[in-house]
């Protein structure tokens, strides 16, 4: 007879043939591992589920104090050209602001107009230069930096602002017929297009023209070229 102890959980066996006994030691081992595997993935699971707790309750404690916590964040009107406001920042010198637009008229009107003006306030009117290239927009973009044009003149910021008479879709059927610099031919449209990264250089390189002319005339005395893409901003 074989007994395992009054606080076994298995049953006795008794006159069982070895190799039947064996068999149910080892049915028994595997039940029990069975279940430590469960309850060991049951622990994982619930430490993983706490740790994603605590990783979504830093994100937002750090969108509350960072973003919703931030001065004027929402608070665009508070950037207008007529408000007065004083730079927090030490001088860093002039500092060249460069930026090509198409189809921007929202983000324009809606908050980067205004940044924009909020920036220059901050830098000093008289340290700062804006050149604006803007490249065939089908939206109101144009009117949009006429009325930008207008407020940093308000400041007294001296400015370029270029707008393309020409619209995108114009350009983009000026194709040649033969081999052209910024051009690629493509075997399965049978025509020439347009290659990328030709194109952004060139609108860059437009909008850094007025630089280039006031070096010629010994006044691009910068310290800093700044590039501002159509995003969202504050200072």
């Amino acid at each position: 007879m074989y007994h395992y102890g009054p606080y076994s959980r298995h049953f006795e066996i008794v006159a069982t043939p070895f190799p039947i006994v064996k068999l149910r030691i080892v049915f028994s081992a595997l039940v029990c591992r069975s279940m430590h595997s469960r309850y060991e993935h049951a622990l994982k699971r619930y430490f993983r589920r706490i740790f994603l707790t605590i990783v979504v309750f830093l994100i937002n404690l750090h969108i509350y104090f960072r973003i919703l916590r931030t001065p004027h964040a929402f608070s665009p009107n508070i950037y207008s050209a007529d408000a007065e406001y004083k730079s927090p920042i030490k001088p860093i010198g002039r500092v060249f602001i460069a930026s090509n637009h198409w189809n921007t008229a929202k983000a324009i009107h809606d908050f980067w107009g205004e940044a924009l003006l909020s920036l220059v306030k901050t830098l000093g009117a008289q340290n700062v230069y804006v050149s604006i290239y803007e490249n065939g927009s089908y939206d109101n973009s144009k009117e949009s930096l006429r009325w930008l044009d207008e407020q940093l003149g308000n400041l007294g910021v001296s400015r370029t602002i270029l707008m393309e008479e020409n619209s995108h879709w114009e350009q983009l059927n000026d194709r040649p017929t033969e081999a052209r610099s910024g051009w690629i031919y493509s075997k399965k449209r049978a025509q020439y297009e347009l290659r990328r990264i030709p194109v952004l250089a060139k609108l860059r390189n437009r909008v850094l023209e007025p630089l280039q002319a006031l070096q010629a005339e010994g006044k691009g005395n910068f310290a800093r070229v700044l590039f501002l893409n159509d995003v969202v901003f504050t200072v």
